[in-house]
């Protein structure tokens, strides 16, 4: 079968048309996949940053003494020198909604020292 020399030319002219776009619509996908990963992952950095910076902030605030002295005081019941402290019994605060200070307890009447607190505490 003998095809005439300009229909030759022309279907090799379509195939090579055809492959340039093939070729290019590909890199175009590519490059736009790119960019959009590189859009992301500056997001997902910014955020990061942000993190971080909060963390900081965050240790900075757990390093203060101000931070390590309400934890002593909250977890701990310890209290300074010459301080009363009064114990708020859960279910009466939620009940009345209101403060209600019950007697403070046999542990920070007596004048102990803090290691004997904690001999109490754990064991």
């Amino acid at each position: 079968m003998f095809l005439p020399e300009f229909l030759k030319k022309s279907i090799l002219l379509v195939l090579l048309m055809y492959s340039i776009y093939s070729i290019g619509s590909t890199f175009y996908s590519i490059h736009s996949n790119v960019i959009q990963k590189d859009t992301e992952y500056k997001e997902k950095i910014l955020g990061l940053k942000t993190e971080k910076e909060n963390l900081e902030e965050k240790l900075k605030v757990i390093n203060s003494d101000e931070f390590v002295e309400k934890e002593a005081r909250t977890r701990l019941n310890m209290k300074k020198e010459g301080e009363e402290v009064f114990l708020i019994s859960p279910k009466e605060a939620v009940k009345n909604e209101e403060v209600q200070y019950t007697e403070t307890t046999a542990a920070f009447k007596k004048n102990t020292s803090n290691f004997d607190k904690w001999m109490e505490l754990l064991f």
